[in-house]
């Protein structure tokens, strides 16, 4: 005989899963988050589409003008250049700095913690803050006006973050593997690039994703030393934008979304998604 079924006609063996509210109402808060984040960076695509003169959305008509006029004109693609030359550069010197840091914080040595909030206080001053300090003291050691000064204003930046992320991939390497590697005759650089450097890709993948996007889009610092033979990108949209609301500004915004994509592209293609967080 079947199983017995209950007055309503269910199965008597059946049971309704309760409603996790909880869980419900964070994930719809999680979301509303998410699209209040999320939703002026989609709305600027479509604006840099539109036959207007200015900036209005929903766009009228649909157009490329707007990207013509940025790869085509001088002061859009040098602010550009400058952008990608600067973030290439903070990158290279961040993780240059980075390394050989992290390692060296894998021992104990005196001073350890004074000097470890020494490299990440940058991230608890104002960037306001850092600006005017180094408007003040750039120009007395002679780099006002070139791309060093900028770039070691980012790297005040992009050291720090490069030092948490690959500190945070060293603390899951085995030291045996590296002290057998040793125990075989390699020396301690080719340690790193055989054994440690593989076994922390990912960490070392996100310190520079995160140090070019920092770059890249970093204003505050750079309106303080930027000048008009270094405008970079941000600085130049903030220049438009003081003048008129042209769909230029929106276009060379939506360059800077599909350069974010291409990153998270080529995150997807050569580590995958998932583990980029292990």
């Amino acid at each position: 005989m079947q199983a017995s079924e209950n007055q309503s006609g269910k199965p008597s063996g059946s049971r309704q899963m309760p409603i996790d509210w909880p869980d419900v109402g964070f994930k719809v808060f999680c979301f509303v988050i998410l699209a209040y984040l999320v939703l002026p960076v989609i709305m600027v695509i479509p604006t840099a589409f539109t036959e207007s003169v200015r900036i209005t959305f929903p766009p009228q008509g649909f157009s490329l003008k707007w990207f013509q006029k940025f790869f085509t004109n001088p002061l859009w693609l040098n602010a550009f250049k400058n952008s990608l030359i600067i973030a290439v550069s903070t990158c290279v010197i961040s993780i240059g700095l980075a390394i050989p840091t992290s390692l060296a914080f894998r021992k104990r040595f005196p001073g350890k913690f004074t000097l470890r909030l020494i490299i990440l206080m940058p991230w608890f001053v104002p960037e306001i803050l850092i600006g005017i300090g180094l408007l003040m003291f750039v120009p007395k050691i002679g780099l006002y006006g070139n791309y060093l000064s900028v770039i070691i204003a980012h790297t005040l930046w992009g050291l720090p973050i490069s030092f948490l992320i690959i500190s945070t991939g060293l603390n899951s390497v085995d030291p045996a593997l590296e002290e057998a590697a040793q125990t075989m005759g390699s020396n301690s650089l080719r340690v790193f690039f055989e054994v440690t450097a593989p076994l922390i890709k990912n960490a070392l993948v996100s310190a520079v994703l995160f140090c070019f996007v920092l770059s890249f889009n970093e204003f505050v610092m750079s309106y303080f030393l930027c000048t008009p033979d270094i405008m970079t990108l941000p600085i130049n949209i903030w220049s438009m934008l003081r003048t008129g609301f042209s769909p230029i500004v929106a276009a060379s915004s939506t360059v800077v979304i599909l350069i974010t994509l291409g990153e998270l592209v080529l995150i997807s293609r050569f580590i995958g998604f998932q583990t980029l967080y292990k």
